[in-house]
C-alpha cells in the first residue's frame, strides 16, 4: 500500500510500501501562518486508488527554535521535553 499526500503546500509524493491495514503516520511541518487542505489517498499494489481524503488544517503561528544550543541539547537528549513541559505544567 502507497500513500500520496498533499500537504497543502507541497506535496510530498507516495510514500511507501506499507503493509496493508496498518495505521500510518506522517508529519510535515509549515513554515507560514495560514489554513491547509492535506489531501490523501491510498494505492494498493494494482494501482488502484481510493477516494481522496481530506483534513483543514489552521497554522495560526509560527513556532521555531531560534537557539542553536537549546536545539542541540533537544536533539541529544530528546527525552528531555517531556520532562520539562511536565515540570513546567504545559
Amino acid at each position: 500500500m502507497y500513500y500520496d499526500v498533499f500537504w497543502g503546500n507541497a506535496g510530498s509524493g507516495a510514500e511507501g510500501p506499507f503493509p496493508s491495514g496498518e495505521e500510518q503516520i506522517f508529519e510535515h511541518t509549515w513554515s507560514k501562518v495560514g489554513l491547509y487542505k492535506i489531501k490523501v489517498n491510498a494505492i494498493d499494489a494494482t494501482g488502484a486508488s481510493s477516494d481522496i481524503g481530506e483534513f483543514k488544517i489552521r497554522i495560526s503561528r509560527a513556532r521555531s527554535i531560534d537557539n542553536h544550543i537549546l536545539e542541540l541539547i533537544f536533539q541529544r537528549f530528546p527525552n528531555l521535553f517531556p520532562i520539562l513541559r511536565y515540570f513546567l505544567g504545559l
